[in-house]
């Protein structure tokens, strides 16, 4: 038995080192693959992070644009409808001119024409006559040329028409105001804007 038993024994000791072996080099195998494994997730992981992370970015600077977009925008209508208040208070304030400022007005309306240009005058009434005896005065010295219409403007903006002629010159607040609106609503912004931004 000693003969058998010695080669039985031998036999099973190198089959079960065999078996260790393989088993051993299996594990190492599995352990390779799953440390590669795991490896690659990691790699797929942080490729998805990045990707997310770009795409939260790109939403973020997408979003802040429209956001930006959306209050300039609003601070433009804000300051339209600023700039229009502004003018309308300079209409109102022209309406309300006192009778020595109405006069000013007319006067450096007309100093653009000769004195002995020949004319009509027509006026929108104020204060429940046509015009006041000051200015009606002025005209005859400075403007003898030009006649004053008793037939009063139905207009309720103020002002005058001068007519020469086939020609019309209109003269009245709101036309004015058309007239200039481009240049009213600069100078309104730069007024209202420029000393905010300082």
């Amino acid at each position: 038995m000693t003969g058998l038993d010695n080669i039985i024994s031998s036999v099973l000791k190198e089959s079960e080192q065999k078996a260790a072996d393989m088993i051993e080099k299996a594990s190492a195998e599995a352990e390779e693959k799953m440390k590669n494994a795991q490896i690659e997730e990691e790699k797929r992981m942080q490729q998805a992070e990045q990707k997310a992370e770009a795409a939260a970015e790109q939403l973020y600077a997408r979003t802040q644009s429209a956001v930006q977009r959306k209050i300039s925008q609003m601070m433009l209508k804000k300051k339209q409808e600023l700039i229009h208040e502004a003018i309308e208070k300079a209409y109102e304030h022209l309406l309300q001119m006192t009778d020595e400022e109405f006069e000013f007005f007319v006067l450096k309306r007309l100093e653009k024409i000769s004195p002995d240009t020949e004319g009509i005058l027509y006026f929108v009434p104020r204060n429940g006559e046509l015009i006041s005896k000051e200015l009606k005065k002025e005209l005859k010295k400075q403007h003898p040329g030009l006649e004053i219409s008793e037939e009063p403007l139905k207009q309720t903006d103020g002002g005058f028409i001068l007519q020469i002629g086939l020609v019309q010159e209109n003269s009245t607040f709101r036309a004015l105001l058309e007239e200039n609106m481009d240049a009213l609503r600069d100078e309104a912004g730069r007024l209202l804007f420029e000393e905010a931004v300082q």
